[in-house]
């Protein structure tokens, strides 16, 4: 790994350290926890959580069944797992979901594309096991933030676009679409060039160590979502903020839906005027009720493509 990247790293654990503290399981949230999706590599697990049994008639339908979020972890492709956002995805599933909440490898130990063959094999895990888990496989929802938003941009690219899809080279194919998904404070485009020397070293140090050595170039433009998007693309929610580091590839991606005719509603949260900028992933620390608010966003979202 490189010396830049470490240090990202770093930086992430700090953060959701942080952001988690004195957080506790709530007490209106059952959880499956450990439970195997795949059997190629060791990490690939995922929870479910749904709201307890008291409350799941409030949001199940006439044959019992719930509908379901797919939560695509960020972290920089480097970073990150379902334990990291256990909190958020419990606090989702309170607003009535289940909610899956998976693993995947990470760079620089598994190198692109591992990491997007890992979400296609959780996606399928939901509707081989739907009847296990009382899923509702008529609505199934996806949300992904930072690096998970490319991951599920391009999971959802790999199911939508056959031409995308000849060209990603693994074993798992069977991709289903989601009926909507929400995507924050993402990565879109990776070949863009930052006008700042030292942003720009990062990227390349970040990029060099979740590609192949011999393939690096080429297969960042695979990872450009932007470039395969098409009219079967599902309905999706674009979020940046006004602290988002990120902030200029949001307009891309939305750009990309609309000239694809996508259903597409792009957010920004806060105002050039806040003295605290509502900052990249802002909506992962469920103490604060800006947070709270895009959240629920997301959920009235997945209930009008219902």
């Amino acid at each position: 790994m490189k010396l830049t990247t470490a240090i990202m790293k770093a930086l992430f654990d700090f953060d959701d350290l942080t952001r988690d503290r004195a957080l506790s399981m709530p007490i209106d949230v059952v959880r499956f926890t450990n439970i195997t999706y795949g059997t190629k590599r060791p990490y690939q697990q995922l929870d479910v959580y749904h709201p307890a049994e008291e409350f799941m008639h409030h949001f199940t339908n006439e044959h019992g069944e719930i509908p379901v979020i797919v939560s695509v972890h960020g972290g920089g492709w480097i970073h990150g797992s379902k334990d990291t956002y256990q909190y958020y995805c419990m606090d989702m599933a309170r607003r009535g979901f289940a909610v899956v909440n998976f693993s995947y490898g990470l760079a620089p130990q598994y190198k692109f594309p591992v990491f997007l063959e890992d979400t296609v094999q959780a996606f399928d895990w939901v509707y081989v096991h739907a009847r296990q888990y009382n899923f509702d496989t008529h609505h199934v929802y996806a949300i992904g933030d930072s690096a998970g938003a490319n991951i599920l941009g391009l999971y959802c690219a790999l199911a939508t676009n056959s031409q995308f899809a000849q060209r990603i080279k693994f074993d798992v194919y069977r991709a289903h679409v989601p009926q909507a998904i929400a995507l924050s404070c993402g990565v879109y485009k990776t070949d863009i060039k930052h006008d700042k020397k030292h942003t720009q070293t990062m990227q390349d140090d970040l990029y060099s160590d979740v590609f192949e050595p011999y393939g690096k170039y080429s297969q960042r433009f695979l990872m450009n979502v932007t470039d395969y998007v098409t009219e079967s693309f599902p309905p999706t929610l674009v979020i940046t903020s006004t602290g988002d580091f990120l902030q200029m590839q949001a307009p891309l991606l939305v750009h990309a839906l609309q000239k694809a005719h996508v259903p597409v509603k792009f957010t920004i949260y806060g105002t050039q005027e806040d003295k605290d900028k509502y900052p990249h992933v802002f909506h992962l620390d469920i103490k604060s009720t800006r947070a709270m608010k895009c959240n629920d966003d997301q959920i009235e979202f997945f209930r009008q493509h219902s």
